[in-house]
């Protein structure tokens, strides 16, 4: 069971009317002291319980907990949090994971909690069959074995020990529910539990040999028919989260009461908007919070979840002046949700005085800007304002050299990039794949037009290029084009499978181990696949990427090939 709230917009009003000492704790970080009890709908103990925050933006483990027996927990006070919002999450085997937003302001100094969690089965229900999990390498549970079913109800299979010790989880189908809203969770044989960091528990069990017999009952799995619960203890808590749910409830009914008449995309945004912006002032009221500007942060906050591309904003201009001049550059709204930016940073080319509000935003919040200077180098290079590129990617590398990002954003943005139209392919020699006494290199490309193809088996938009390239191939393929796909996947033997199940790829072939970080992805400053380049008979780069994918890639083949 998860709850995400929409609580961004109580932040954004608080900041503007801080105190110098409150200013303080928001630079420096600090995280008030948050303790409560946690306890199952079953009423009897939880075992292994794992409490955390989360991930600023996934919902792996942040910062734990410290957990007691009883089910006590409490967060001490941590420099690597600042007020705004962030989800706490909770676990234990054989219950389902809770995860629940929770705001703090500089002012916060305590917050109590009483949280219930909910048992993976319910009373009364049907079980169809069982799988039992021992591998958990590709992620892909489909083939996982089925567990017999013993005359005492017990299910039970035999898998492999590994250094003594098997690992496993357990599938259970039941009736009723469709197969894919099944998930895995712990067994009910082990010795110990490991926390799996999306919510459940693998079992771990010792054993002597090659194999151990692994027996699931479900008459030993808690089960209760109660739901989940998160409580405040403090009555500020409680009216501020009261707010939240009544503002969320508002937003969803606003949404399903749409006209029907209102069908076009943005006209739908822009209803639902107007329609928060009213909730948003309620929640001021409920908050005793002055409502200013927060009809304006609600739009900033809200119109992000419902055009999932940045372009989609190009022509809504009106919304990112709004926002820009009723919220602050140094506002906190931008480090709890620089997401909300996006509709500034996607018209920022149409309207260049939004460059100077960025910069501004980068300035107040530097543990936010590698994130804001990322997006505003890929709209200025879809707009094709090198200008700006250079700009926006001297400030990143001069700010931030070491980021996570750096390595992508120098293979993406370089204004020196050396993969462009115009160049020499750099040197490199590449063993054919399935002939290692051959070797690719640039020279033994020479005299016809080469398409160089970065791609993976797992990457769904290569796999939509293949038709293309397969269809060029018969065309062209053998006396004027010459096709090298180029693989980054996680492992050689990934790609014979895909070759004999999908499309037979009948070109050259190299494997470059390492994904992102290989050889190849560093010769070609790869940054994201498909990477399709197009070189001619002299070695030197005609194009890279556009014009390479889709119907486009045989127009522009043609261009060369049928001169």
């Amino acid at each position: 069971m998860v709850r995400i709230l929409l609580v961004v917009l109580i932040v954004v009003v608080g900041a503007h009317c801080l105190s110098a000492q409150q200013n303080d704790l928001i630079s420096t970080g600090i995280l008030p002291v948050i303790s409560g009890r946690v306890r199952s709908t079953t009423e009897g103990a939880l075992s292994d319980l794992t409490v955390y925050i989360t991930e600023p933006r996934s919902l792996a483990r942040y910062i734990s907990a410290v957990v007691d027996r009883d089910g006590n927990f409490r967060f001490e006070p941590d420099a690597r949090i600042r007020a705004g919002v962030y989800k706490l999450a909770f676990a234990s085997p054989d219950h389902k994971m809770l995860v629940h937003d929770i705001f703090l302001t500089p002012e916060t100094r305590g917050v109590k909690i009483v949280v219930t969690l909910e048992t993976n089965r319910k009373r009364g229900e049907v079980i169809d069959s069982v799988k039992i999990i021992s591998d958990f390498s590709d992620g892909n549970f489909d083939n996982a074995p089925r567990m017999s079913q013993r005359p005492d109800g017990t299910y039970a299979a035999d898998i492999a020990l590994k250094g003594g010790t098997a690992v496993y989880q357990v599938i259970p189908y039941i009736t009723g529910i469709p197969a894919d809203d099944n998930h895995s969770v712990n067994g009910t044989m082990q010795s110990s539990y490991e926390y799996d960091d999306g919510g459940d528990y693998r079992s771990i069990i010792k054993g002597k040999g090659k194999k151990i017999t692994i027996v699931w009952n479900p008459a030993a799995a808690a089960t209760s028919d109660k739901p989940a619960d998160f409580v405040y203890l403090s009555p500020d808590d409680i009216r501020i989260d009261s707010a939240r749910e009544s503002f969320n409830k508002r937003s969803f009914d606003a949404f399903r009461g749409l006209p029907p008449n209102i069908t076009d995309p943005i006209e739908i945004r822009r209803w639902r908007n107007g329609r928060e912006g009213d909730a948003a002032f309620e929640l001021a009221k409920a908050l005793e919070l002055p409502e200013g500007r927060l009809r304006d942060v609600a739009i900033a906050n809200s119109c992000i979840r419902y055009i999932p591309l940045v372009l989609s904003f190009r022509d809504e201009t009106s919304y990112a002046e709004r926002i820009a001049s009723s919220v602050p550059p140094d506002a906190y709204a931008w480090t709890v949700s620089d997401e909300a930016l996006v509709p500034i940073i996607a018209t920022a080319p149409a309207l260049p005085t939004l460059w100077e509000y960025l910069d501004s935003v980068v300035s107040a919040h530097p543990d936010r800007g590698a994130d804001v200077l990322y997006r505003s180098m890929l709209v200025a290079s879809l707009a094709g304002d090198s200008a700006q590129i250079k700009r926006l990617y001297d400030r990143f590398m001069s700010a931030y050299p070491k980021h996570d990002m750096a390595s992508s954003v120098k293979r993406k943005f370089n204004p020196n990039s050396f993969i462009k139209p115009g160049n020499q392919l750099p040197s490199f020699d590449f063993t054919l794949l399935g002939d290692p006494n051959t070797h690719v290199t640039p020279s033994s490309l020479r005299g016809k037009y080469v398409l160089i193809d970065l791609w993976a088996t797992w990457c769904a938009p290569c796999v939509a290029e293949m038709p293309n390239i397969e269809r060029v191939w018969k065309l062209y393929g053998g006396s004027k084009l010459e096709i090298v796909s180029i693989s980054l996947d996680a492992s050689e033997k990934d790609i014979a499978p895909f070759r004999e199940k999908r499309f037979p790829m009948a070109w050259k072939h190299v494997y470059s181990p390492g994904l992102f970080n290989s050889k190849a992805a560093e010769l070609f400053e790869v940054s994201g696949i498909p990477k399709p380049i197009l070189v001619g008979p002299d070695g030197r780069i005609i194009a890279v990427s556009e014009g390479l994918r889709g119907e486009e890639l045989e127009k522009t083949l043609g261009v060369y090939l049928e001169r």
